[in-house]
């Protein structure tokens, strides 16, 4: 079976708690068994523990790292990654994902037992959208994984070449995929795939089994089931 699920994170907006056990409830559908959870390592760890009973329903757990931070050393940096470790061990998480471009110090990492990973940029940021960048860094710090976001690839790529060619190069680091259509709007670019109908998007997670999370923007509880139904059809 797949392992499939959903972030917290597509609940973002209108004042929701995406760290609510009602909130959890509603991604965990028949069918899904991942979760990745998208927090500050300083202002959610009440709220994260909170859930420790909840995420006993899910069979592959995730941690996305806030990037309001510029992770570049200190004192603050270090309970960041106290936190981050405490809570990735208490909760049995596989993988915490990190925005490279907001990495300044990689070095202080690399002292937490942790599997870290990085995922390829959008078309907004400075750097890390390509094969080349992504592949200085991991060359650089060969612990760090990888995490294939296929809608930063399309935004790039339209073609998808992008995304095969992170595949070819990276098959054996990608340990995760963020799945999501891609849209223009002032509210998300991480769209709804039932309705873009980027079916090529989903297509290309066939062509590695690694655990698949879903980033698309939820804006009402009736999305949610026809997202995956949408998706899972497509995969299967």
């Amino acid at each position: 079976m797949r392992i499939i699920g959903f972030t917290n994170g597509c609940f973002h907006g209108k004042n929701r708690n995406i760290f609510s056990v009602a909130a959890l409830n509603k991604l965990k559908l028949k069918g899904t068994n991942a979760l990745e959870l998208s927090f500050d390592p300083l202002a959610d760890q009440t709220k994260l523990r909170a859930l420790l009973p909840e995420l006993k329903k899910f069979k592959y757990i995730s941690l996305h790292m806030s990037s309001r931070y510029d992770y570049s050393g200190g004192k603050i940096m270090t309970k960041i990654l106290k936190n981050t470790l405490a809570f990735y061990q208490l909760c049995g998480a596989q993988l915490v994902v990190l925005h490279p471009d907001v990495v300044k110090n990689w070095q202080i990492f690399q002292k937490y037992p942790i599997n870290w990973a990085v995922e390829n940029m959008d078309s907004n940021k400075i750097d890390f959208q390509t094969v080349s960048s992504v592949g200085r860094l991991l060359a650089q710090w060969p612990k760090l994984k990888m995490v294939l976001d296929l809608n930063h690839c399309y935004e790039n790529d339209p073609t998808l070449k992008l995304a095969n060619d992170f595949i070819k190069r990276f098959k054996n680091k990608i340990k995760e995929i963020h799945l999501s259509g891609h849209q223009n709007s002032k509210k998300t670019h991480h769209g709804l795939l039932y309705q873009t109908k980027q079916k090529q998007i989903v297509l290309t997670c066939r062509k590695i089994k690694v655990p698949i999370i879903i980033e698309s923007y939820l804006e009402h509880d009736s999305d949610i089931e026809k997202e995956f139904n949408y998706i899972n059809k497509l995969l299967n």
